[in-house]
């Protein structure tokens, strides 16, 4: 890739600032790094690429080497402090830019030094900072100006901004659901140590409880001739992460019974020429003049069920009357 003049000169300065900090340029200072970033057109890539822009200092950066994985929507704000910020649109050269998403807001301060909350706003702005101000003076304005990047979500507004803030998910405690989960139909129940008091249908339940983060996932074993067609009951966090958060179960999960398809084909007789599920039967009807053994007082009827396995039992033929 061809170097900008600008980036040349960036990273001519960077090698002098560290040289210098090193003691091995007489007489220069040591010198904070340049603000100036440069990046791939991926916003994911900015900080994967190069360095990154200034920390924040202290009192305001309480931990310079903590590694953020996650995010987490604090709400529609009036953010009112503006000295600590460190914006996108300032650090990021025009040409690297890329639209606005909640994404690329996010991999564009997670790696800057003792940010805790990134905030987007006009659907365009996006800036870092360890703490942010709330006045509360809404003034019947909302949060409604689509990302450039993603129209589906929201990236401020006019006068607010969407505030996230910025965690350590290996850090957090993992919140467990202390209420059962109900009995799934047709799925398996499992005793558990931790739901000591009624059989439930997570299988991973049984040494402990579902929990928000390493058994979050209900797992759902059908019952014989049933199988699992949708399966989103999860353990999820609820709450506001800044104040209290407790584990909630949610979603649903469905066994459906296997098909046998259509009953096979029988001379002589009627039949339902529709799908028939386990543990359903299908009813055969001998013709006027036939039977299942020959005789005019035999049987002329039969149920023929859907095994779980998903094949019919043996069906007779019907036979004329002799």
């Amino acid at each position: 890739m061809k170097l900008s003049t600008a980036m040349v000169e960036a990273t001519f300065f960077l090698l002098v600032v560290t040289l210098a900090s090193a003691g091995n340029i007489g007489g220069v200072a040591s010198t904070k790094r340049s603000s100036r970033i440069r990046g791939s057109h991926r916003g994911a890539e900015v900080f994967a690429l190069t360095p990154g822009v200034d920390p924040f200092d202290e009192p305001f950066n309480i931990n310079p080497k903590r590694c953020v994985t996650g995010y987490w929507h604090v709400g529609c704000k009036h953010d009112i402090q503006l000295d600590e910020r460190r914006t996108y649109r300032d650090l990021v050269p025009k040409e690297d830019r890329v639209p606005m998403t909640v994404e690329v807001c996010w991999n564009f301060c997670k790696n800057v030094s003792g940010a805790q909350f990134f905030g987007l706003g006009r659907g365009s702005e996006c800036y870092c900072t360890p703490h942010f101000d709330d006045d509360k003076d809404y003034a019947d304005a909302v949060c409604d100006q689509p990302c450039d990047g993603d129209t589906g979500r929201m990236c401020g507004g006019d006068r607010l901004q969407d505030i996230y803030e910025m965690h350590d998910c290996n850090n957090l405690p993992s919140m467990p659901c202390k209420k059962p989960p109900s009995p799934i139909k047709n799925a398996k129940l499992f005793k558990s140590s931790y739901y000591t008091k009624v059989e439930q249908p997570c299988k991973n339940a049984m040494k402990g409880p579902l929990d928000t983060m390493k058994d979050s996932l209900c797992q759902i074993e059908c019952e014989e001739g049933f199988y699992v067609i949708e399966n989103n009951l999860k353990c999820r966090e609820m709450g506001d992460r800044l104040v209290y958060t407790w584990g909630q179960l949610e979603g649903y999960a469905t066994c459906t019974p296997v098909s046998c398809g259509e009953p096979d084909l029988i001379l002589h007789a009627k039949y339902p020429k529709t799908e028939v599920f386990y543990p359903n039967t299908a009813v055969y009807a001998c013709d006027l003049g036939y039977s299942l053994n020959a005789s005019a007082q035999g049987r002329k009827q039969q149920e023929v069920k859907c095994l779980s396995n998903s094949r019919f039992e043996k069906v007779e033929t019907c036979k004329p009357v002799q």
